[in-house]
Order: C-alpha cells, then structure tokens, then sequence
C-alpha cells in the first residue's frame, strides 16, 4: 500500500503565544488599530505565488477597516531586487492607508505576526507542493483562504480553508476574504479547526511517521536518512547511553521508547537492543 509522509515545520516556533497587549503593541508598530480586521499575505515575492493578483483583490474591498499585511522578499531571506519586486512595491504605494508591507521577516519572529492577523491568504498561481505557510498558519489558529493548487487543498481541507478556483481569482479572492470577514462565527470555526488541523504537520508527527513508514517497508532493517539524524540531533533529543553498546540514545518523538541511532557505512540504523 501507499506510505504518506507529510512535510511539517518546527511547531515549538509557532506554539508561541503572545498576549493580547503584545498584539495591539505590534499592530500599532505596523501602523494597524486594535479593531482593523487583517488579512495576512506571507511568502516569496514572486509572479507564481499569487501576490499582485491578491493585491488588485484587495483593491476592490472596500470595508473601511480592513488591511493587508504583506510579508516577504524575493528569495527568502537574500535581499533580491527584481522586477516583479518593484511591481507588487508600486501596488502597495497606490494604498499605504491599507496595505503595509514589511519585507523579510526572521522565522523566529513570524509567530508574533501571524498572531496579529485574523485570516491568511495563500494565492498560489502554480501547483503549490505542500506550502508551509499555511501549516505555519494553522499552527497560529487562522482561517484561510487557498487556491485549488497542488498540495495546499490536502494540507488546508475545506474546514479550514476556503478553497478558491485559480480561474477569476482576483474576484474569486475578493469574495472569499469579505466571506470570512463578514462571518465572525464561521471563522471561529475555522480557527479551531486550523489548530487541530495543525497537529498533523508536526516535527514530531513528521519523525513518526517516518521512522513506521520506514519499518513497514524494511522491517528487518530500519535505515534512516542522514537529514533526519541531522535535525533529531539539532533538536537535542540526546536523553542518555545505550546499556547494550553505550552509544547515544535518544528520544523518539511521540513514541513511548528510546531508541540508539548509529552509524554503519555512512547509514543511520535503530539498534535493536535499544530500550
């Protein structure tokens, strides 16, 4: 049968929260009032990720307090300038009451911004694999809006997310945002949803099910990729020695035992008499 391994993001990131005084705090410094209903964009700045189309959507709202809180670069963190940048720059300075844009934003801290939005849009133009800014807003409790692209209708199901065609999506954009905005009850039901939601795309969850996707298909011999080792480690997840070979043992994510990992001919095996 098929063995589904879902990708994840690192929720101790995202499990943060922050205070109600702490949100009105960020909102002021983002030049955004306690009571403005945000609607959150965040991401590469690229023609494939949706965003120009988003921003003529945003355009035709005309709720008074609604605003666009736009996060991203063009290449991650690497400070890019490119055409496409200067374009989706220009349409922001058409609305400055309305839109703020605040460039690249360290993961460590998006938490804080995600929590001072109340919905996310993820406007994907091309076949989105997983996008793992919707994960990382379902970890931070929004509802969402999607376009039926690749992955993301998988990762954000329609109980979290309104789930919108790529054709007409500039008014189809529009009418979801005023849909989620004029439904406060809804949303809240959305909300939760995310967080629930959320807790499938876990590192721990993206460890186990690995480690069993792995045994069922080798259950005489449990190899594990070198990236995996990598980030368990990083993760310090070090517990204590291995009573049969006194090698590192460290704890398995979501799982009621320990395991040893060691390495053979650059291959990471479980060993057996672990306990």
């Amino acid at each position: 049968g098929a063995h589904v391994v879902y990708n994840c993001v690192n929720e101790a990131k995202f499990n943060k929260k922050i205070t109600v005084e702490q949100r009105n705090k960020l909102r002021a410094q983002l030049g955004l009032k306690e009571d403005d209903f945000v609607v959150l964009y965040c991401g590469r700045i690229q023609e494939v990720k949706g965003v120009r189309e988003l921003l003529r959507a945003f355009a035709g709202i005309k709720e008074h307090n609604c605003r666009l809180l736009i996060i991203g670069n063009a290449d991650f963190a690497v400070n890019t300038t490119t055409p496409f940048l200067k374009e989706v720059e220009e349409l922001v300075q058409q609305d400055t009451d309305r839109i703020r844009f605040t460039g690249y934003i360290e993961n460590a801290e998006l938490y804080q911004y995600y929590q001072c939005a109340d919905m996310q849009v993820v406007p994907s133009m091309w076949e989105e694999a997983a996008g793992l800014v919707a994960i990382e807003g379902m970890l931070s409790g929004l509802p969402l809006v999607v376009t039926k692209s690749g992955g993301l209708v998988e990762y954000a199901p329609k109980e979290v997310a309104m789930q919108i065609e790529r054709n007409g999506i500039v008014e189809n954009l529009k009418m979801a945002i005023e849909t989620v905005m004029d439904n406060p009850v809804e949303r809240r039901k959305m909300s939760e949803a995310s967080e629930k939601r959320a807790k499938d795309f876990t590192r721990s969850r993206f460890y186990t099910d690995n480690y069993f996707c792995h045994k069922s298909l080798h259950p005489k011999q449990t190899l594990f990729h070198t990236d995996i080792i990598e980030q368990w480690q990083s993760e310090n997840l070090y517990d204590s020695r291995c009573k049969s070979c006194t090698y590192k043992l460290y704890k398995f994510p979501a799982y009621k035992s320990h395991f040893h990992i060691f390495t053979f001919k650059y291959k990471h095996f479980i060993c057996n008499k672990s306990k």
